[in-house]
């Protein structure tokens, strides 16, 4: 939809683009028509779960800027836990465990939405929640901005403000793929 008011060259365009962030049900029809495939939903997931990583790093890091902690494992032993052990099993948790949960939470959520009367597949019902979470992406990185340069209350505020997006997106697109198939 073009804007009336009269804005500089290319400015249409980009306004054209944010159809991503403001317009789901839009975009995810666009989507289905197009055809939803598991490694496109997986690609999705991925960039996800590894953009999230990256975003989460700085404010990570700021916990250890005075050097290792000590920290009790699981036999109650205290061991030395440095940055870049952290990192590491961060790491490891946001490109294997991440996935494994938002896939759990997407089936749920499909299971639970196909006892109502939804029509989705599979796969568009998962392309609904990693979608929401690929645009809720720049939430997560102004709240780790705000983490790193110590703003602990603009990041808390960001984090709602994230949370809330991820559900109104996610829920318009389940919305969107589930019961207005056309």
């Amino acid at each position: 939809m073009k804007s009336e008011i009269a804005l500089p060259l290319g400015w249409h365009g980009i306004l054209d683009k944010m159809t991503l962030f403001t317009q789901p049900k839009e975009v995810l029809r666009e989507q289905r028509d197009a055809g939803i495939t598991e490694p496109g939903n997986l690609a999705l997931l991925l960039l996800f779960a590894v953009m999230n990583f990256f975003a989460q790093l700085p404010g990570q890091y700021r916990i250890f800027e005075g050097g290792p902690k000590m920290v009790e494992n699981s036999e109650g032993v205290m061991v030395q836990l440095d940055f870049a052990q952290f990192a590491g099993w961060q790491a490891v948790y946001s490109i294997c465990g991440v996935p494994l949960v938002m896939y759990g939470l997407a089936a749920l959520a499909h299971y639970i939405v196909s006892k109502y009367g939804g029509k989705a597949t599979w796969p568009e019902a998962r392309r609904a929640m990693f979608l929401a979470a690929c645009v809720s992406l720049p939430l997560i990185f102004a709240g780790a901005a705000a983490t790193w340069f110590g703003i602990p209350n603009l990041a808390l505020i960001f984090s709602f403000a994230t949370l809330i997006y991820f559900l109104w997106y996610w829920q318009q697109g389940l919305n969107a793929l589930e019961f207005n198939h056309v």
